[in-house]
């Protein structure tokens, strides 16, 4: 951040300047992201042409490289389930038992499928750790990281 004597700034002014910056640059990185993933379909597409190559609840992954690898089956089931919540909310009963009030709102169920499809494909699913494999253990990952997926 900038220093008060060098700018002639106030805090508040230092702040909105700092945080009009970041939003900047994470609308940037966003558009980025965006260009990448269609850039990565339109490659798909070009490659197996007639065949609809979607990413969404798919156990598909974009790579931070712009590759396109496939996930385990057993993604294919969770994601699925994920795909299902938006319409059933009773599809994880332990979702309807501790708060019933926001899950009956399809808005909410919707956002929170997103993060859960976001979320388990950087899960251990034995061990429960969310973060990325290593051979020796998980590297924790970014609440930036997390939003960029």
């Amino acid at each position: 951040m900038f220093s008060s004597e060098d700018t002639g700034l106030t805090k508040a002014q230092q702040r909105k300047a700092y945080d009009k910056q970041y939003r900047a640059s994470r609308k940037a990185r966003k558009r980025e992201l965006v260009d990448m993933h269609q850039t990565v379909l339109d490659a798909e597409h070009a490659r197996k042409p007639g065949s609809s190559v979607e990413i969404g609840f798919k156990a598909k992954r974009i790579n931070r490289s712009g590759e396109c690898k496939n996930l385990p089956y057993e993604y294919a089931y969770i994601l699925k389930a994920c795909e299902e919540f938006i319409d059933n909310p009773k599809r994880f009963p332990s979702l309807q038992t501790n708060d019933g009030q926001a899950v009956n709102n399809i808005q909410c169920r919707r956002l929170i499928a997103r993060v859960m499809a976001t979320m388990l494909p950087y899960t251990d699913l034995i061990g429960g750790r969310v973060g990325e494999a290593n051979k020796a253990h998980f590297d924790t990952i970014s609440y930036d990281f997390l939003q960029e997926e």
